[in-house]
């Protein structure tokens, strides 16, 4: 069966499914990682939102697959939340911290975290006062890009604009290792 069939049928080909989800393999384990902050987590996250993605029952009624593709993602972090939650209130009554391990961070972990701060510091030094400002409202103080571009004065596509360029600069400056 060539494309032609499939697309006819509403079904994405197989080898365009699976370069697709490829190319989104390293954003979407960022963002799990970034609101997960564990690798292994984060790694079983990216997973299960392939698998839910391959399950979707007709991927050709998707508008936005790689939106769609992150809603599944943030969606399975909220729930991992959701269940920790309810781990620490079952658990928190029998607790006792003088008998609780404490997790030490070995040498390489620290060492790593220390080189990747210094490397995001250099590289927020680099930017623009404005650029940093805009950064800072947004992923510090969590303004929305309508609060940021009444603040300062702009125009809520330049936020989103100075918002790109700075992603982009960290983005190419932090894989550089």
């Amino acid at each position: 069966m060539d494309k032609a069939d499939n697309s006819r049928e509403g079904k994405i080909p197989a080898q365009e499914t699976a370069d697709f989800l490829l190319a989104l393999r390293d954003d979407l384990y960022a963002f799990c990682f970034s609101r997960v902050k564990e690798r292994e987590l984060a790694e079983e996250i990216t997973q299960e939102t392939y698998l839910r993605y391959l399950k979707a029952s007709d991927e050709s009624e998707i508008d936005n697959p790689r939106g769609y593709i992150f809603r599944i993602a943030f969606n399975l972090t909220i729930n991992h939340f959701r269940k920790q939650k309810i781990r620490v209130i079952e658990t928190a009554v029998d607790m006792d911290e003088e008998k609780t391990p404490g997790r030490e961070v070995s040498p390489e972990e620290w060492l790593r975290y220390k080189q990747f701060r210094d490397r995001f510091n250099k590289l927020f030094g680099d930017l623009s006062q404005r650029q940093q400002k805009i950064f800072y409202l947004r992923r510090m103080e969590g303004l929305t890009t309508a609060e940021i571009a009444r603040q300062q004065n702009i125009s809520r596509r330049m936020v989103q604009k100075y918002m790109a360029q700075v992603m982009k600069h960290f983005h190419n400056g932090l894989d550089k290792t």
